[in-house]
């Protein structure tokens, strides 16, 4: 056996040097039980409400439901299909609704605002997780907000195509806007983030989507938003700005747009207001990025007996 070989067989014992600490007398701390456990409360309470609306939300559809007929449409398959697809929307909205509140540790909020709400696919939800909660309807479609009155108590807001022209009287404490910004082109898209955003009290949360990756990648591979070379037109947009949008061919002034996260970075970077509070790709429905934006200003610092 080598010299080298024999060394690994000839240490010596010798004690390791105990380590040097810095005393705890001198520099005591320990977090804040009760607050850790408020913390903890609420996140079993948020998870609960989640577990509920799950089981025991509405099943109610109206009978001219535009997102119910356009899965009628276009879903050539049997009739339980359709009512599963339409329940996911809003099943999958509060989830992540539920999640964002969690990661903002924030308690259940008073002021809740669903914009667009249409025939209340998500609302539904929303009244059951939060029952002691305001909920607000906003929407073009009066016989929508109109439903969401009827079965869900939710405050009516007759929104307009002109969103400058749209004014709240309140603050919202959580605001969820699914496939708004995924029709309109750049303004508008910026004015309906200002009215939004600006409509949200200390710490409340917006819930957005927008179409990303994904839904390039259904477009190319799935089926078709919209007609290809209407597509091609707003890709190259796209690829310019970030941000690439097209009429629909049937209709002016909405659409299909595309966002990339740069263009949504660019727009909260112009906001110290605003912390972005998650990003989720592809994480509604499969397709459309959902951004969680929080009323929390970067001046926000962190409290050692909470974080």
């Amino acid at each position: 056996m080598r010299g080298a070989d024999l060394a690994l067989f000839n240490t010596t014992s010798t004690k390791p040097e105990i380590p040097r600490l810095v005393s705890e007398q001198e520099y005591p701390y320990r977090p804040d039980v009760n607050l850790l456990n408020t913390m903890t409360d609420r996140r079993i309470e948020h998870m609960q409400r989640l577990q509920k609306a799950y089981v025991d939300s509405s099943l109610a559809i109206a009978i001219d439901d535009e997102m119910w007929n356009g899965l009628r449409t276009n879903d050539k398959i049997d009739n339980s299909y359709h009512r599963q697809h339409y329940m996911y929307g809003g099943r999958c909205a509060l989830k992540l609704m539920i999640n964002a509140l969690v990661a903002a540790d924030v308690p259940a909020p008073n002021a809740i605002l669903d914009f667009p709400s249409g025939h209340g696919r998500v609302m539904r939800f929303l009244h059951t997780a939060f029952p002691n909660a305001e909920l607000f309807a906003g929407d073009t479609n009066e016989s929508g907000i109109a439903f969401c009155q009827q079965q869900w108590g939710a405050k009516p807001i007759l929104s307009k195509p002109d969103l400058r022209e749209v004014q709240f009287d309140r603050k919202f404490d959580l605001i969820w806007c699914g496939s708004l910004a995924t029709h309109l082109d750049s303004a508008k898209v910026i004015d309906l983030l200002d009215l939004l955003t600006n409509a949200l009290s200390a710490d409340g949360i917006l819930g957005i989507t927008t179409c990303g990756r994904g839904a390039i990648w259904t477009q190319n591979n799935m089926f078709s938003f919209i007609e290809g070379d209407r597509f091609d037109r707003a890709m190259k947009q796209y690829a310019i700005s970030g941000l690439g949008y097209v009429d629909y061919s049937w209709t002016q002034a909405y659409g299909m747009t595309w966002i990339h996260p740069h263009w949504m970075v660019n727009y909260i970077a112009g906001r110290d207001d605003l912390t972005v509070l998650s990003f989720s790709e592809k994480g509604w429905h499969g397709a459309q990025d959902v951004w969680f934006i929080i009323k929390r200003p970067l001046s926000h610092w962190y409290d050692f007996n909470r974080d």
